[in-house]
């Protein structure tokens, strides 16, 4: 009896527990949507006063169902708000007992997401769905708005306006955004059998651009394979993946099983070959040849044997298996980084591989950002690969942020004193047109972690920000900026020895102090000029100046092969800037080009600055100020600086510009050789340099090819000489030596000898005594000589780098390029 009883107790106790854990349950406050969500509804249905037929159903107010007939006057937008807000009431109850039948904790935005969506396709999702699947597997993403796109039919169709409506539905409960506007990485894509019969498989895909995603999609036909969906009926580029540029239509591609034609289905698209890639005269067919890895192969045909293998008809009328090539992102190498770039204008090429040479994979706009993984040089510019392909980094904010990204190491590379400045501008980023955020006084202690150029100027990186290291006495604590002050110590074997060079004396940089005017203008040839905080595009834009607005001018320098000027707001380009023909005193005088036919125009006095323009034999001139480099006068114009000797002036050169004064500090470097007269003969050919026709000259500048797709090597300077290679456009080159024959002019190279017409030029020459070196493998660039640096880089094989300072770092010797500091044993 006892035992019945205790059993009888217990079982009560049981019964009671039971009961009370399912009290809070039952009872626990059911969701409802919020007004955020009633308004998105609203946006995205819009309001109609009186019924109309929609798809199967007649529609009235916010796109409730109503009854053929009903309403027959319309309603107001308050009895629409009361139709919406009753249907809700009825959907609402579905959606919470989904979630808690499934154990899914839903946030308001989640709950809100899920009402519009119910609102608008009914409650059918809720008991067997894709979106069902996901929720209850806890999917995000791609799972999560693919699973919401794919409802987009509407009377049999696929209705864009729903696709763009499911994708801010999924932006809602993804990320929180109460919008009809979706983020520009949402996409979707639709799908077109491109056959006449019908044939089952998915319709559409939504996704996030940023996410990688395959392809749902793979339909099949009887009597024919599928090979694959193109971005055209007929040719079009094979798509493999989903990104942002894929178009938001694919047509799928058909080849008959039974038939004998091996031409293939007709295509247009890009691969690369891998390593041993092997080319056969037609599928099944014999080896022809091995290709290189990364042979670029243009595929104009598809077609898939009978063991399923896909081959690609290539321009040459040959074939390769395509399951064996590569895309752009596969061959691609670099450095990894992680960084965030923001885009600094409208329109920008995103590519497929580092170069302008691949294809289109869609645009970037002004303030986008893109997080970078990886960068590489292609071509002249410096590339940065993320989720949607490759963008020219000249075009986004990359030097900045590597810049800053590089300044964190708190590691002080040299200690200094304030010189030569009673207060010393402290500025947010290198270059005088950036942000004052403070001064240091005469006699301050500067510690200095980063060394950064900007035009001919050094700056450093202190603890307060940026300042200009003309006016800071230097004590180097690093082997970095020990050869600035040191005679180097003799290299050590493997390396060559060299004679060390000399130091030379840094020139007097141009500084924001600056208040004299040096030139007016007028903006032209642009309706909307940038203006920068500092001198280059890699800067971020301040503001911007209208077409024909006037300015002033405080200096000038000249970035790569361009002239930028200071105006009183920041730095703009001054390419689309024409000067006034006098200066801001009023003085001026005119000349008339003579002894040659065509005169170069340079981006500065001297001839190591940047070609920007020509002048013709009897050309009228006017000089607005001159300058004495080496032993010659040269003169500015409007257009940049040209040779005096060149010029017959109308008269004598007023007070202000005479050569006896003091060059401007804004107009005039510190020349690392005499400066010759300039002449430039014609044709394609340039003279520059010595008079004498017939000379050799030793010489070390670089530059770059331009002008033709491949430049002739040849054994010696003449275009009867033997061909012993060739350059390809927008090869780097180090010039060894000048040589004249006839009216051209030859330069001298590792490889041979090349027509100086093809070079462009840097602007400024190798430091005298620099050596130039080939890289052997792919090697680190360093912070400062030695292993303990951190990595800020690296060359690839076969790179050319000239070398202006060398030092021993525990028994190994390393060198000093313009990038940082490489070890000397890789190089050769």
């Amino acid at each position: 009896m006892k035992k019945r009883i205790l059993s009888f107790f217990l079982a009560a106790i049981m019964i009671f527990s039971l009961c009370a854990v399912g009290i809070p349950y039952a009872m626990a406050a059911d969701m409802k949507t919020s007004e955020n969500g009633v308004s998105l509804i609203k946006e995205l249905e819009g309001f109609t006063a009186k019924p109309f037929y929609d798809y199967g159903q007649y529609s009235v107010g916010y796109g409730t169902a109503c009854k053929y007939g009903e309403y027959p006057n319309g309603i107001t937008k308050d009895q629409a708000d009361k139709l919406l807000r009753d249907k809700l009431a009825k959907i609402e109850p579905d959606i919470n007992e989904f979630a808690k039948k499934n154990g899914i904790k839903l946030s308001q935005q989640q709950f809100d997401a899920l009402a519009c969506f119910t609102y608008n396709v009914g409650t059918g999702w809720i008991n067997s769905s894709a979106l069902r699947t996901a929720m209850v597997q806890g999917a995000k993403g791609n799972e999560i708005i693919n699973a919401m796109a794919i409802w987009c039919n509407a009377g049999g169709s696929v209705l864009e306006s729903l696709l763009q409506r499911r994708l801010a539905e999924a932006n809602l409960y993804l990320n929180g955004v109460y919008s009809k506007n979706y983020p520009s990485n949402y996409r979707y894509v639709i799908f077109d059998n491109n056959i006449d019969s019908a044939v089952s498989t998915v319709k559409v895909q939504g996704y996030d651009a940023n996410l990688t995603d395959t392809l749902r999609a793979a339909p099949s036909k009887a009597g024919y394979r599928f090979l694959g969906w193109y971005t055209a009926a007929k040719g079009g580029e094979w798509v493999t993946k989903l990104n942002s540029a894929t178009p938001t239509k694919l047509y799928a591609h058909w080849q008959p099983v039974d038939s004998a034609d091996l031409s293939g289905c007709a295509a247009s698209y890009v691969r690369y070959a891998s390593d041993g890639q092997i080319v056969y005269d037609k599928p099944y067919g014999g080896q022809l040849k091995l290709l290189k890895a990364g042979t670029k192969l243009d595929i104009t045909a598809d077609y898939i044997d009978n063991d399923g293998v896909k081959w690609g008809k290539i321009a040459e009328g040959n074939w390769v298996k395509l399951n064996e090539t590569k895309d752009a992102a596969e061959i691609v190498q670099g450095e990894a980084v992680n960084l965030t770039v923001t885009v600094s204008t409208n329109g920008v090429n995103i590519r497929k591989g580092p170069g302008t040479s691949y294809p289109k994979a869609g645009t970037a706009n002004k303030d986008q950002q893109l997080q970078l993984t990886r960068v590489q040089q292609g071509g002249m510019y410096m590339w940065g690969q993320f989720s949607g392909g490759w963008i020219c980094l000249d075009y986004t904010d990359y030097e900045l942020v590597k810049l800053n990204d590089t300044a964190n190491a708190s590691k002080v590379t040299a200690t200094g004193v304030i010189i030569n400045a009673d207060k010393l501008n402290i500025r947010a980023y290198p270059g005088t047109g950036s942000e004052k955020v403070g001064t240091y006084s005469k006699g301050d202690k500067v510690e200095i972690t980063l060394q950064h150029k900007v035009g001919g100027t050094t700056w450093g990186k202190t603890a307060k920000g940026w300042i200009s290291l003309y006016y800071v006495k230097l004590t180097p604590v690093t082997e970095e900026s020990a050869p600035e002050t040191t005679t180097p110590t003799t290299p050590t074997t493997p390396t060559t020895p060299t004679t060390p060079t000399t130091p030379t004396t840094p020139t007097t940089p141009s500084t924001s102090d600056k208040t004299e005017v040096i030139a007016t203008g007028k903006i032209i040839d642009c309706n909307s000029l940038r203006i920068r905080g500092g001198a280059g595009t890699k800067y971020p834009q301040t503001g911007s100046l209208a077409r024909g607005t006037k300015v002033s001018l405080y200096e000038m320098v000249v970035v790569g092969s361009q002239i930028w000027g200071r105006i009183d707001k920041g730095w703009i380009c001054m390419t689309y800037v024409e000067l006034d023909r006098v200066n801001p005193d009023g003085t001026s005088t005119t000349g008339t080009v003579i002894n040659c036919t065509n005169l170069n125009v340079r981006a500065g006095a001297g001839t190591m600055y940047a070609k920007v323009g020509k002048l013709s034999k009897g050309a009228k001139v006017d000089i607005l100020e001159t300058a004495m480099v080496g032993n010659v006068k040269w003169g500015r114009i409007d257009k940049g600086w040209i040779s005096l000797y060149y010029v017959k002036l109308d008269g004598k050169l007023p007070e202000s510009l005479d050569s006896t004064q003091k060059p401007s500090e804004d107009s005039t470097v510190t020349p690392t050789e005499p400066a010759d007269k300039e002449n430039t003969g014609t044709g394609d050919s340039t003279q520059q340099g010595t008079a004498d026709p017939d000379t050799t000259q030793k010489t070390t500048k670089t530059g770059v090819i331009t002008g033709t797709s491949q430049l002739r090597i040849r054994q010696s300077p003449s275009v009867d000489s033997k061909q012993v290679g060739t350059y390809k456009r927008g090869d780097r080159v180090v010039i060894l030596e000048t040589a004249k024959n006839g009216n051209a002019t030859w330069g001298k190279t590792e490889k041979g000898w090349i027509h100086m017409f093809y070079v462009k030029l840097d602007a400024e020459q190798v430091p005298e005594g620099s050596i130039v070196r080939t890289v052997t493998t792919t090697l680190r660039i360093r912070a400062g000589a030695g292993t303990n640096y951190e990595a800020i880089g690296t060359y690839l094989r076969g790179t050319q780098v000239v070398i202006t300072a060398q030092t021993t770092v525990n028994g190994a010797t390393w060198g000093r390029t313009d990038k940082g500091w490489i070890h000397m044993y890789y190089v050769k």
